[in-house]
């Protein structure tokens, strides 16, 4: 958190405005993906929306969620959990 606190106060306000409108801004083609995804959803997350799912929904026909116990980085927090579910895709990938 330092260093992200840290690199908040070097940029301005109004650049971080411009790059999110920017960000906001941007119109892709949609294409649907075959490819399996599953998006490991930390149950305390207070940076990601929920509804940020449904952009994953639309975008993969083989999509599932797996709820982790953790923050926004559950990668670091709780990685014996995520691993699990990366193991737990895996297996059932091999079963399909």
């Amino acid at each position: 958190m330092i260093l992200f606190k840290r690199a908040m106060t070097e940029v301005s306000l109004d650049l971080i405005k411009f790059r999110l409108q920017q960000i906001s801004t941007i119109n892709c083609e949609k294409k649907i993906s075959n490819v399996p995804a599953t998006y490991i959803q930390a149950n305390q997350d207070l940076l990601i929306s929920p509804k940020t799912i449904a952009a994953f929904k639309d975008t993969y026909n083989k999509f599932c969620v797996s709820n982790v116990d953790g923050s926004h980085f559950v990668l670091q927090t709780n990685p014996q959990s995520c691993w699990e579910e990366v193991i737990k895709v895996e297996r059932l990938g091999e079963l399909a």
